[in-house]
């Protein structure tokens, strides 16, 4: 008897070279959530068809309505169906074979899109990202991309993260984010990043960079990220401290990963760091909702509400409020000046090339929370200064308005403690 013609019980057994085409039934089975059109109609806004081994979603063409739709890990190669819809908010088509007409695919819903997951396709430029001007989060990480340009960008004035890790990217142009200047979140991890001069136009908004894992090989375009809280540099080709200087300007960063770098190897050839580091990737979530994020920072601050903790909560995951509101509750250096009379130099040499390092960091960054994946501990920040004869600044000096950007968080901040006469930073 042929079988030919019989199902496989489960989608994803659709063997590779067999069409798979969307019927009725299984798009029946995926729609949910209702919502109101233009019309006043109630019409499904969603739709999930993931990991159904897809080769064409054709019935999709005549779902205009829909809002919200994942279609992560089927094979397809084209998104054409998708031009008749021009409601769509959040797109996630990840785990496909999808090239750079993708952009071309989505742009009927050009004033709408604000989510969009292009994670494992086949990507090699962004040359059409631009179609899409409201995107406020966007990723395409594990794809072939090898250059970012300005035009890339230009249009994107809505753009809060942005993950393009593990890609081939050896070149940005140094005014790819000169028109794009609300990014917050940026992974550029496990690429061939040199050159990081672009950073200079993000420096009024970004609070966190990834660039794990690249080739940058010094600091001297970072002094002018005030607003940056999370700094991931781990497994670059840093390879002395007087680049590393550079980052006691940076006053608000909290978070930090050196490990990996040749500047932290010691003449044995041993290094610094864990082998097992924690993971800060600020991966892009699915349905965060913006709107909410940016009132949290009032709600948070009612009586009887918890505060979101350093331990409670994947730092980098969390959006510009949530992060000024842990800042607010982070100790700073202790109140008045100390200068150390002490030679540590003796101690020093006694201590393991590792935690010389450590120390070394953390006498140039005090302010810091977490390094290398490991807290920093209050007793740590005296021996620190101690040891490499660093100057404890008073919380005065700390919260002078000459030390924050205008406009700063940890400015205002700073300022009403003074004038409510607090001893400490807390």
């Amino acid at each position: 008897m042929s079988t030919s013609n019989i199902a496989p019980e489960d989608p994803g057994d659709v063997p590779l070279e067999v069409e798979n085409p969307l019927t009725y039934e299984v798009v029946k089975e995926s729609l949910s959530a209702l919502s109101s059109n233009a019309d006043g109609w109630l019409v499904y806004a969603q739709a999930k068809l993931c990991s159904l081994s897809l080769t064409s979603i054709d019935l999709l063409s005549s779902y205009v309505h829909l809002q919200r739709l994942s279609l992560d890990d089927n094979r397809l190669v084209t998104l054409k169906p998708l031009r008749s819809l021009c409601c769509l908010i959040h797109f996630s088509a990840a785990g496909n074979a999808l090239t750079n007409d993708v952009f071309d695919d989505l742009a009927s819903s050009s004033v709408t899109l604000e989510r969009l997951n292009l994670d494992r396709n086949a990507l090699t430029s962004l040359g059409g990202l631009s179609k899409l001007p409201f995107l406020m989060d966007f990723s395409a990480a594990e794809n072939g991309i090898t250059e970012l340009h300005a035009d890339d960008f230009s249009l994107l004035h809505s753009l809060t993260r942005l993950n393009l890790k593990l890609n081939k990217i050896s070149r940005v142009n140094l005014d790819t984010f000169s028109k794009c200047l609300t990014v917050r979140a940026l992974n550029l991890s496990y690429n061939s990043i040199v050159d990081k001069r672009f950073v200079v136009h993000l420096a009024g908004n970004l609070e966190s960079l990834n660039l794990e894992h690249n080739a940058v090989e010094g600091f001297s375009d970072f002094d002018v990220l005030h607003s940056l809280v999370f700094l991931f540099l781990s497994n670059n080709n840093i390879q002395n401290w007087d680049g590393l200087e550079g980052l006691s300007k940076l006053k608000n960063i909290r978070v930090l990963t050196l490990e990996g770098n040749p500047v932290l190897r010691s003449h044995d050839g041993t290094t610094s760091g864990n082998s097992s580091s924690l993971s800060y990737e600020a991966h892009v979530q699915q349905d965060v909702d913006f709107a909410a994020c940016r009132s949290l920072n009032v709600s948070t601050q009612k009586e009887g509400m918890p505060l979101p903790t350093v331990s409670s909560a994947l730092l980098t995951s969390l959006t510009a409020p949530q992060v000024r509101s842990i800042i607010h509750h982070l100790p700073a250096a202790p109140y008045g000046d100390v200068q150390w009379e002490v030679d540590g130099n003796h101690e020093l040499s006694q201590l393991p090339y590792e935690e010389q390092c450590r120390f070394r960091v953390i006498s140039m960054m005090p302010q810091l929370q977490v390094l290398d994946s490991t807290e920093v501990h209050a007793g740590e920040i005296p021996r620190a200064m101690r040891l490499f004869c660093k100057e404890m600044k008073s919380a005065e000096v700390l919260a002078d308005a000459r030390n924050f950007p205008s406009g700063s968080g940890l400015k205002a901040i700073g300022l009403h403690r003074l004038k409510s006469g607090s001893k400490y930073m807390t």
